[in-house]
């Protein structure tokens, strides 16, 4: 099957890290499946090595997975894969800091896009080296390709009727609320996350409804209630202070 990679690649060993001394051989036929989207010759080295779906199997410290959603054609390929992947281990970053669903980004695959988020969506939140998200490669590459934006993760939606809106107005993880302190600062980096992505969308998805009836906008409101209520209070408390 065609990969979106050199055909040489296909053919080279994965040499032994220097730094690390891993070598990456063990781990070449997995690294040629994901690259042509085989997953007959993957399910084979998945059953007979339970680390195999999680370890790092180039200098790149990519996983199969990394590799995977760069390929052409290997949506029904990740489907299978991720089956066999704890939750968190999507959230495994290269040598760059980019997770899959970065790379998912570059491709843009919807459709895979959509299978990572459904399992992770804390991976919309994580960060590459350079402190840029998902949604901010998805942004670079379709103003490359203006007029593209239906191959776009920007057009996400899950089988809920949620858009990437509706995911990202959802209250972020503990760990990444606690990266600023207070409830107000937390609030205020919430709506800015919000209106950032909000900004990214194409305009219907903004104010349209999942299947609940709910807009992103309305799930925010939700989601923040509480948090709003401490933000105002740290407010208050500070003012008196």
């Amino acid at each position: 099957m065609a990969s979106s990679r050199p055909s040489n690649v296909q053919h080279q060993s994965a040499p032994k890290d220097a730094e690390t001394g891993k070598d990456f051989n063990q781990y070449l036929e997995l690294y040629r499946a994901a690259l042509r989207g085989d997953w007959n010759m993957a399910e084979r080295v998945l059953m007979n090595d339970n680390h195999a779906a999680t370890a790092r199997i180039n200098p790149n410290f990519e996983t199969a997975l990394h590799v995977a959603v760069m390929a052409k054609n290997a949506n029904n390929f990740v489907a299978k894969l991720v089956d066999f992947m704890p939750n968190a281990s999507l959230a495994y970053k290269d040598k760059l800091g980019n997770t899959a669903l970065y790379a998912t980004a570059t491709a843009g695959n919807i459709e895979i896009a959509n299978i990572l988020i459904n399992r992770n969506p804390d991976l919309l939140y994580i960060a590459n080296n350079r402190n840029r998200y998902p949604v901010h490669e998805a942004a670079r590459i379709a103003k490359r390709h203006m007029g593209a934006e239906k191959n776009n993760i920007a057009d996400l939606w899950d089988n809920g009727g949620n858009s990437l809106l509706h995911l990202c107005a959802t209250l972020a993880p503990p760990h990444k609320l606690n990266l600023v302190s207070g409830a107000a600062l937390q609030m205020q980096r919430e709506l800015q996350w919000f209106k950032e992505i909000e900004n990214f969308v194409l305009p219907y998805a903004r104010e349209s409804k999942n299947s609940d009836g709910e807009t992103p906008h309305l799930i925010f409101t939700k989601e923040h209630k509480e948090l709003k209520k401490e933000g105002e209070k740290w407010m208050r408390n500070t003012a008196s202070s």
